[in-house]
Protein backbone atom coordinates (compact mmCIF):
# COMPACT_ATOMS: atom_id res chain seq x y z
CA UNK A 1 0.00 0.00 0.00
CA UNK A 2 1.23 3.54 -0.77
CA UNK A 3 0.35 6.37 1.59
CA UNK A 4 0.89 10.11 1.13
CA UNK A 5 1.94 12.10 4.18
CA UNK A 6 1.76 15.94 4.07
CA UNK A 7 4.82 17.28 5.91
CA UNK A 8 5.67 20.64 7.44
CA UNK A 9 8.99 20.93 9.28
CA UNK A 10 9.32 17.18 9.58
CA UNK A 11 5.89 16.40 11.08
CA UNK A 12 2.41 15.75 9.66
CA UNK A 13 1.22 19.16 8.46
CA UNK A 14 -1.62 20.89 10.29
CA UNK A 15 -3.39 21.49 6.96
CA UNK A 16 -3.22 19.11 4.01
CA UNK A 17 -2.90 21.49 1.06
CA UNK A 18 -0.55 23.90 2.88
CA UNK A 19 2.12 21.27 3.58
CA UNK A 20 5.64 22.17 2.40
CA UNK A 21 6.18 18.72 0.94
CA UNK A 22 4.66 15.27 0.64
CA UNK A 23 6.23 11.95 1.49
CA UNK A 24 5.02 8.86 -0.35
CA UNK A 25 5.53 5.76 1.78
CA UNK A 26 5.26 2.30 0.27
CA UNK A 27 4.37 0.07 3.23
CA UNK A 28 5.22 -3.17 1.38
CA UNK A 29 8.64 -2.16 0.07
CA UNK A 30 9.53 0.26 2.87
CA UNK A 31 10.43 2.90 0.27
CA UNK A 32 10.11 6.65 0.81
CA UNK A 33 9.86 9.35 -1.84
CA UNK A 34 9.32 13.09 -1.36
CA UNK A 35 8.12 15.93 -3.55
CA UNK A 36 7.54 19.65 -3.02
CA UNK A 37 3.86 20.56 -2.75
CA UNK A 38 2.88 22.39 -5.96
CA UNK A 39 0.00 24.09 -4.10
CA UNK A 40 2.46 26.21 -2.08
CA UNK A 41 4.22 27.43 -5.24
CA UNK A 42 1.06 28.16 -7.25
CA UNK A 43 -1.84 30.04 -5.70
CA UNK A 44 -5.51 29.26 -6.09
CA UNK A 45 -7.10 26.18 -7.56
CA UNK A 46 -4.36 25.53 -10.11
CA UNK A 47 -1.82 24.57 -7.42
CA UNK A 48 -4.29 22.26 -5.70
CA UNK A 49 -5.18 20.66 -9.03
CA UNK A 50 -1.47 20.04 -9.66
CA UNK A 51 -1.19 18.48 -6.20
CA UNK A 52 -4.09 16.09 -6.92
CA UNK A 53 -2.54 15.15 -10.27
CA UNK A 54 0.84 14.47 -8.70
CA UNK A 55 -0.68 12.39 -5.89
CA UNK A 56 -2.71 10.32 -8.37
CA UNK A 57 0.39 9.79 -10.54
CA UNK A 58 2.21 8.45 -7.46
CA UNK A 59 -0.19 5.51 -7.31
CA UNK A 60 -1.19 6.13 -3.69
CA UNK A 61 -4.03 4.33 -1.93
CA UNK A 62 -4.73 7.12 0.54
CA UNK A 63 -3.53 10.13 2.50
CA UNK A 64 -2.97 10.90 6.17
CA UNK A 65 -4.23 14.31 7.32
CA UNK A 66 -4.59 16.34 10.47
CA UNK A 67 -6.96 18.90 8.93
CA UNK A 68 -8.33 19.14 5.39
CA UNK A 69 -10.86 21.33 3.60
CA UNK A 70 -14.18 19.83 2.60
CA UNK A 71 -13.69 20.30 -1.14
CA UNK A 72 -10.21 18.74 -1.13
CA UNK A 73 -11.62 15.83 0.90
CA UNK A 74 -14.36 15.33 -1.70
CA UNK A 75 -11.86 15.44 -4.57
CA UNK A 76 -9.69 12.81 -2.90
CA UNK A 77 -12.70 10.55 -2.26
CA UNK A 78 -13.87 10.98 -5.87
CA UNK A 79 -10.53 9.48 -6.86
CA UNK A 80 -11.22 6.52 -4.51
CA UNK A 81 -8.41 7.55 -2.16
CA UNK A 82 -8.77 6.77 1.53
CA UNK A 83 -8.39 9.68 3.96
CA UNK A 84 -7.04 8.78 7.39
CA UNK A 85 -7.02 11.18 10.32
CA UNK A 86 -3.93 11.70 12.46
CA UNK A 87 -5.05 13.39 15.68
CA UNK A 88 -1.80 15.08 16.66
CA UNK A 89 1.46 16.53 15.38
CA UNK A 90 3.52 13.42 14.63
CA UNK A 91 6.79 12.66 12.86
CA UNK A 92 6.36 10.05 10.10
CA UNK A 93 8.64 7.54 11.85
CA UNK A 94 6.39 7.72 14.96
CA UNK A 95 3.15 7.25 13.03
CA UNK A 96 1.26 4.07 13.88
CA UNK A 97 -0.94 3.29 10.88
CA UNK A 98 -3.12 0.95 12.95
CA UNK A 99 -4.19 3.87 15.19
CA UNK A 100 -5.43 6.09 12.35
CA UNK A 101 -9.16 6.60 11.89
CA UNK A 102 -11.02 7.06 8.62
CA UNK A 103 -12.08 10.67 8.21
CA UNK A 104 -15.67 11.41 7.18
CA UNK A 105 -17.12 14.49 5.51
CA UNK A 106 -18.90 15.64 8.67
CA UNK A 107 -15.52 16.17 10.33
CA UNK A 108 -14.30 18.28 7.40
CA UNK A 109 -17.35 20.56 7.71
CA UNK A 110 -16.13 21.69 11.13
CA UNK A 111 -13.26 23.58 9.50
CA UNK A 112 -13.55 27.15 8.22
CA UNK A 113 -15.96 27.91 5.39
CA UNK A 114 -14.52 27.17 1.95
CA UNK A 115 -13.60 30.12 -0.25
CA UNK A 116 -14.81 30.31 -3.83
CA UNK A 117 -12.21 29.23 -6.34
CA UNK A 118 -10.81 32.12 -8.33
CA UNK A 119 -11.15 30.09 -11.53
CA UNK A 120 -14.92 30.45 -11.76
CA UNK A 121 -16.15 27.56 -9.61
CA UNK A 122 -18.39 28.55 -6.76
CA UNK A 123 -18.90 26.33 -3.69
CA UNK A 124 -22.64 26.75 -4.34
CA UNK A 125 -22.27 24.87 -7.63
CA UNK A 126 -20.64 21.82 -6.08
CA UNK A 127 -22.85 18.78 -5.78
CA UNK A 128 -22.64 16.56 -2.73
CA UNK A 129 -20.37 13.57 -3.13
CA UNK A 130 -23.20 11.15 -2.38
CA UNK A 131 -25.00 12.20 -5.58
CA UNK A 132 -21.91 11.42 -7.68
CA UNK A 133 -20.37 8.30 -6.14
CA UNK A 134 -21.84 5.25 -4.47
CA UNK A 135 -20.25 5.05 -1.03
CA UNK A 136 -21.32 1.70 0.33
CA UNK A 137 -17.74 0.58 0.94
CA UNK A 138 -16.60 3.29 3.35
CA UNK A 139 -17.54 4.26 6.88
CA UNK A 140 -19.09 0.91 7.71
CA UNK A 141 -21.45 1.02 4.74
CA UNK A 142 -22.88 4.45 5.64
CA UNK A 143 -22.99 7.17 3.04
CA UNK A 144 -20.79 10.18 3.78
CA UNK A 145 -23.69 12.64 3.95
CA UNK A 146 -25.79 10.50 6.33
Amino acid sequence: MKIALPLHRGVISAHFSKAQQFMIYDTQLGELRRFINPAVRTSGCRGKAELLTQLAASGIDGVVVRHIGERMFIKLRQRNLAVWHCHQKTAPKELNLAELTTLNSEETRQSRRQQACRMGVSPNRLQPLSSQVELTQINGGKRIND
